[in-house]
């Protein structure tokens, strides 16, 4: 398989994700109720709560069933240490797996959840972001919701999705993903991620240097540009894959050394698992990259935080990415 090629069995392989993804998705739909609000542990890198503990025990087995038969499957997982499958002689590859990302939203019943994983050839450690050929993002949705959305892409293929209604019967229809076609930002969503307290004044301040030299004085008019602090990143992710936000920034993990001036605990930032289904959004035309706007390519583990700007077209990665890099470089915010 070459860079530009999808690896030969990728149909066999994407059918195999999608199933895992949908497996996952109905024991967390079976498991609704008081447990979820458990709070569990807190990680390192995260707070993991009774949901999360729930897949964890059964995610090896899980992968071991749809993806692992005669291949060789390096798990990599949010909560789990780095677990082998399959036989040892068998094709190596290195899954990334987020079994529900936006796990808040979710268990207080607001907002989907997102079941996210990124495929790629197993090169060790040295595995990165870029080296996915394949991604799928699930939703698991809130109880009000009957309907529920998947989509995948694969390497040079695009993207596609699928609607299901939940009521058991299989309804469902297929679609192609249509990011937004804006030139600009005027009554769209736009927004700088910051979900929780600690660094919120100094985000806020990007954000609204952004939309002030963008927009000028219509940025402070009747409601031109709106925000949607979505705390998941794929939900973010999604809300540009599906036409519905324009531009996205998570920049926390450049404020880390701000948060510890303040004294205050590490910041919870994004991690690749997080953005394991990337390829998802760029097959679909999204735009991502690092805040300078080189390739976001992170290594694919479980503990790296990631920096990452979505612009939803060619036109508004135009206006705002030079916008953004000239104000963190203002701010003495330089390339780490």
């Amino acid at each position: 398989m070459t860079a530009n090629m999808p690896h030969p069995a990728w149909e066999e392989l994407l059918d195999a994700l999608k199933a895992l993804h949908l497996e996952i998705r109905a024991l967390l739909l079976s498991r609704r109720g008081e447990e979820r609000l458990r709070d569990a542990s807190r990680e390192a890198e995260d707070t993991i709560y009774g949901l999360d503990g729930v897949i964890d025990p059964v995610l090896p087995g899980l992968v071991e069933k749809h993806l692992a038969r005669g291949r060789r499957v390096t798990l990599l997982a949010e909560g789990l240490e780095e677990i082998a499958l399959g036989p040892a002689g068998g094709e190596p590859f290195r899954l990334l797996v987020d079994p529900l990302d936006g796990t808040r939203p979710f268990m207080f019943d607001k907002r989907s959840g997102w079941i996210l994983s990124g495929l790629a050839p197993d090169k060790g450690a040295e595995t990165r972001l870029s080296d996915v050929f394949l991604a799928v993002m699930t939703e698991v949705p809130p109880t009000r919701q009957w309907r529920a959305d998947q989509v995948w892409a694969v390497r040079g293929r695009g993207a596609r999705g699928r609607v299901e209604d939940l009521d058991g019967l299989g309804r469902g229809t297929e679609f192609s993903p249509s990011p937004s076609r804006a030139e600009g930002l005027a009554h769209g969503f736009a927004q700088v991620a910051r979900f929780f307290p600690g660094v919120k004044v100094e985000l806020a301040s990007i954000e609204e240097e952004i939309l002030s030299r963008v927009m000028g004085e219509e940025s402070h008019g009747r409601g031109h540009v709106f925000e949607d602090q979505y705390a998941s990143s794929g939900g973010q992710l999604y809300e540009l894959i599906a036409g519905r936000d324009r531009f996205t920034a998570d920049l926390r993990p450049l404020f880390k050394e701000d948060a510890r001036r303040k004294g205050l605990p590490r910041l919870l930032c994004c991690h690749p698992y997080d953005l394991s289904a990337e390829l998802v959004a760029r097959e679909a035309g999204v735009i991502v990259e690092n805040p300078w706007g080189g390739p976001l390519d992170p290594p694919l583990d479980t503990t790296s935080d990631v920096a990452w700007a979505g612009y939803a077209n060619e036109r508004i990665h135009s206006l705002l990415a030079p916008v953004l890099q000239d104000v963190l470089r203002e701010k003495g915010i330089l390339p780490q």
